[in-house]
């Protein structure tokens, strides 16, 4: 495997050919191209939905409308886009301690 390192918009010539370091828009992988488009497919339905669904469930309503995704790809660009649902179980705190009351020393031999 040939491993080039230049800068990252830097153009190089390999046999001939022209590689640029930054495709163009238009030239990008198609796997990019999917990731934009489920982007805001996800956004939507976890917007639509209260911004309480989780993958699992994104994931469901986007088979539902017919776009068809693997549920690790909606994990996946959720984690990338900062998205996630609600936690259930979860005990809220309710004790804040004052960090300019008194504290009390901690005896070492209460025995």
């Amino acid at each position: 495997m040939l491993r080039l390192r230049a800068p990252r918009n830097a153009a190089i010539r390999l046999h001939g050919q022209l590689i640029r370091g930054s495709l163009r828009p238009d030239r990008q992988p198609l796997r990019k191209k999917r990731d934009m488009e489920l982007s805001e497919a996800i956004k939507r339905v976890w917007k639509e939905n209260f911004s309480v669904y989780g993958a699992r469930k994104i994931w469901h309503q986007l088979n539902r409308e017919s776009i068809k995704v693997a549920r690790c790809t909606v994990e996946r660009l959720m984690k990338r886009m900062g998205l996630h649902g609600i936690v259930r179980g979860r005990r809220c705190k309710t004790t804040v301690s004052n960090p300019g009351a008194v504290q009390f020393l901690k005896l070492e031999n209460d025995g």
